[in-house]
């Protein structure tokens, strides 16, 4: 059964049955899934010619390079290489090179936000996180260590 990619492309989160598709996330769907008006939208992206896409002309390389080529590009185009392997070859190791690289971006995005807190804006989620039994433990050990950063002398 062929599967439907369905974009969320506006800024709140979308429903295809009983699923959510937030923000800039892509989803596949059985065909019979997809109402009409969002088949006819994907039928006319795919109809449409690709002009020159680097992403795509990228992804006819071998594996190394793709990976290679992964390092210097931003989250939002490592997404959209990801998204275009899916639907292509679907190579393993170019999707869990992608998968690292966009943990990665997350995870210095998390620590450019917890470097930017104020001091009293760090010690309220340090609070928060720590009666949180739902936590990040990821989290958590950033936060602790923005603390210990600017108060070495506080953890003795």
């Amino acid at each position: 059964m062929n599967k439907i990619p369905v974009h969320n492309k506006t800024a709140m989160p979308m429903y295809v049955g009983a699923t959510m598709i937030l923000p800039g996330e892509t989803r596949h769907f059985d065909e019979h899934e997809v109402p009409h008006h969002l088949r006819q939208k994907q039928e006319e992206e795919q109809s449409a010619p690709a002009l020159n896409n680097p992403l795509a002309d990228l992804l006819k390389g071998s594996v190394a390079e793709v990976v290679a080529a992964l390092a210097g590009m931003n989250a939002a185009d490592i997404e959209r290489v990801g998204d275009l392997e899916q639907q292509g070859k679907a190579r393993k190791g170019i999707l869990s090179a992608i998968a690292e690289k966009l943990l990665n971006h997350a995870a210095d995005e998390r620590a450019q936000l917890i470097a930017a807190m104020s001091d009293e804006a760090l010690a309220a989620a340090l609070t928060e996180a720590g009666t949180d039994i739902n936590v990040n433990p990821e989290y958590l050990a950033a936060l602790e260590a923005e603390a210990a950063k600017r108060n070495p002398g506080a953890t003795e």
